[in-house]
């Protein structure tokens, strides 16, 4: 404890320290902490944690609890773990910076990068089903040392608007590397590019003029009584080069004005981590009768299908396609925004689209049995960045998209299967028509922003203006077809694929010529969205874009 205390001592007038934690795995419940990394411009710091006392644990949470800012890589995970031993991080108090974060707004949109092109004259890629002495040269030239298992696969890519047209690209993957490349040849030229990866290994090579950082260490067994010098080594090399990261980082998110959006993200880390902590409940016992009574209903749509188009594989769509156009039904496709509009003739076609829908809960109900042993709970992984808009998502499984059905009970719905822990009840809330609000303001259009701020209904008034009825009078049904018009038109939606997306998300049927005059209608009636649009197209091959935060996506 006074080694420790001493420690701390040395680091407790640090206004930045890089941070790092080597675990046992990825499992926030059943794997532990076994190193601790603190980095400083002057020293680094690695605290042995196997067999660690309250103490410590004590100097250490008020240590984490002082007004500094901690550098870390992928900040959700090492947070989370920390959080379980008991150093909380006091977000009022403590800036996080995360360099996987900030990498991921510095390159978001983009898949690969340009490493290298190469001269008109090496036009030649491959000899022997190898790559030829030159590209590797240029390979070389680049610090890059393939290895012996390199595997190349080749595929000629179709040029959009041409006949018979193609990029020829090589695939090159390294295994050893663990590097992913692509080479493309086009118009006599050969150029060569890297996949966009975020690990720490490919961020400090990416921004670090090439540093290469070794992760050999990283599947060792950090169980044991004794480590090694390797694995003490790694530690200590994978903390301190995070504060010559942050540097670059904190420049390049300056140049490219994403400081604000970066802090924005930093900040959200903390709730973000709690959230994948909690979980959550689920009723099993629910569960599992929900899914009998989803999986009659089923086979209940499977046999009614069979009963006019034959025994056909319903997950198979050449099949379903095959045993439509058998009996008479044209389509180029099974696809929903196809189907759904041919049920009203074919009744049982309604009988194949209840099938998928129930499938599909099948699937999710299956994923929800997955309970943590330690917890009972599901832990699910959110991701802020995953879609370069910044919107979260949520996978293992995706709690946001739990689907409805209005047409069983409550108590047979798979969101009736969520429950909340004894003694708590759910708050629901919701953001009221959020992205006619986002367009209202990008788009400055005065009525749109004037309903709004009144508390009138925007799809009330659209259906009003669209109908040419007064907006008393407006029904459910028109409505709802209102609700179609303003959330497909601000995205800029065609009459074909305003129809189709009317039937498949509101079930709402309308012809493409009805489909054209509203659309026409509500860019009257909405002029300053009809601008907007006007001035966005007016740009139409655009390197990159931003929102209205200020987050950077590129083309």
């Amino acid at each position: 404890d006074e080694r420790m205390s001493q420690t701390l001592q040395e680091l407790g007038g640090c206004e930045i320290l890089g941070v790092d934690v080597e675990t046992s795995g990825l499992d926030f419940f059943q794997d532990e902490i076994r190193l601790l990394q603190l980095a400083s411009p002057a020293a680094v710091k690695i605290v042995d944690l196997k067999s660690v006392q309250s103490k410590t644990l004590d100097l250490l949470s008020d240590f984490f609890g002082r007004q500094r800012t901690l550098v870390f890589h992928n900040a959700k995970f090492d947070l989370a773990m920390l959080h379980r031993l008991g150093l909380r991080i006091d977000s009022r108090m403590t800036k996080v910076f995360c360099t996987m974060i900030a990498s991921r707004l510095l390159d978001a949109g983009r898949q690969s990068r340009l490493l290298f092109q190469l001269e008109r004259k090496h036009k030649k890629v491959l000899d022997e089903n190898r790559l030829c002495p030159e590209i590797q040269s240029y390979f070389k030239a680049h610090r890059i040392n393939l290895s012996e298992s390199v595997k190349i696969d080749i595929r000629n890519k179709p040029i959009p608007g041409t006949n018979n047209s193609y990029v020829k690209q090589w695939h090159v993957s390294d295994e050893v590397l663990d590097r992913q490349f692509q080479i493309v040849s086009e118009r006599g030229e050969v150029n060569v590019f890297e996949k966009i990866r975020h690990r720490l290994q490919d961020v400090v090579w990416r921004y670090l003029d090439g540093t290469t950082i070794g992760k050999e260490e990283q599947t060792s067994d950090w169980t044991a009584e004794k480590l090694t010098e390797s694995q003490i080594g790694y530690a200590g090399r994978d903390v301190h080069i995070l504060l010559d990261l942050q540097e670059v980082l904190s420049r390049k998110l300056q140049q490219q004005n994403l400081t604000r959006v970066a802090e924005i993200e930093f900040n959200c880390l903390p709730a973000t981590m709690m959230m994948e902590l909690a979980g959550m409940k689920v009723d099993l016992q629910k569960l599992e009768t929900t899914r009998r009574f989803v999986e009659r209903m089923c086979e209940e749509a499977s046999s009614a299908f069979s009963a006019v188009f034959g025994q056909v594989n319903l997950n198979s769509p050449s099949q379903v396609k095959q045993a439509l156009q058998a009996k008479g039904v044209k389509c180029d496709s099974t696809g929903q925004e196809v189907l759904k509009p041919l049920a009203g003739k074919y009744p049982q076609i309604a009988s194949l689209l209840s099938y998928r829908k129930y499938a599909a809960m099948l699937k999710k109900l299956d994923e929800l049995k997955n309970v943590h042993p330690v917890t009972g709970r599901i832990h699910p992984q959110f991701d802020p960045l995953n879609a370069y808009t910044g919107r979260f998502s949520c996978s293992k499984p995706n709690l946001q998209n739990i689907p409805r059905d209005e047409n069983v009970g409550v108590d047979e719905s798979i969101r009736a299967c969520f429950v909340p822990q004894e003694g708590f009840q759910f708050v629901l809330a919701d953001y009221s028509q959020a992205e006619l609000r986002i367009a209202a303001e990008i788009s400055q259009d005065r009525l749109m922003i004037k309903v709004f701020k009144s508390g009138q209904g925007l799809h009330q008034l659209t259906a009003s203006r669209v109908l040419e009825k007064p907006i008393d009078q407006i029904t459910s049904s028109e409505r709802q077809c209102a609700k179609a018009l303003n959330f497909g038109l601000i995205y800029g939606m065609g009459s074909s694929g305003l129809a189709k997306y009317a039937s498949s998300q509101f079930g709402v049927t309308m012809t493409e010529t009805e489909a054209d005059r509203y659309r026409e209608k509500f860019f009257d009636t909405y002029r300053g969205v009809r601008t907007w649009h006007d001035k966005e197209k007016l740009n139409p091959h655009r390197e990159e874009l931003r929102t209205r935060s200020g987050r950077l996506i590129h083309f």
